[in-house]
């Protein structure tokens, strides 16, 4: 008796997302696209005094609406362009204010990280997963950041538990 794998087992993953993957890519898009606008809303804000981390805030709207657009470019059609209300409408007096700004940054850059990695071991297609994996190295990044905006000095502190887990 011959044991041969199913033909499923075998066959490559498909490139491009599938329909089971387009919730979860709309979702990430429109989380990049609040990400943007709150950081727009610092900006605005002039919440960040220091010349070189508010030139860092300006590079993470522009690190924010990129991902967007480029979650738009997989997902085609489907791409809403909007922000998720729910995520701005939480942060958004956190991000015009002075005081509460890099806490509510680096809670919604240690949210936003989170929720790419754990769309990896969802996304069935490739291109989608490659995308996201690529975005969760920026969202981490952003938030060493903002702990260190926020005054964290310890790597316990600067790294979330939540994320690395």
């Amino acid at each position: 008796m011959s044991i041969r794998p199913s033909a499923d087992s075998s066959a490559a993953p498909p490139a491009r997302p599938t329909k089971n993957d387009m919730p979860t890519l709309v979702a990430l898009h429109e989380a990049e696209l609040a990400a943007r606008d709150l950081y727009r809303i610092a900006v605005d804000s002039n919440v960040v005094a220091d010349e070189d981390a508010s030139a860092v805030v300006k590079l993470m709207v522009e690190h924010h609406r990129a991902y967007g657009q480029a979650l738009a470019g997989l997902i085609g059609k489907l791409a809403t362009n909007e922000a998720d209300a729910a995520i701005v409408d939480a942060h958004k007096a956190a991000f015009a204010s002075t005081s509460q700004f890099a806490g509510a940054a680096n809670a919604l850059e240690n949210d936003l990280a989170l929720r790419h990695t754990n769309a990896i071991g969802v996304l069935e297609g490739t291109e989608g997963a490659a995308l996201v994996a690529s975005i969760v190295i920026t969202e981490s990044r952003h938030a060493v950041i903002t702990a260190e905006l926020n005054g964290a000095t310890s790597l316990d502190a600067l790294l979330s538990t939540e994320v690395a887990k």
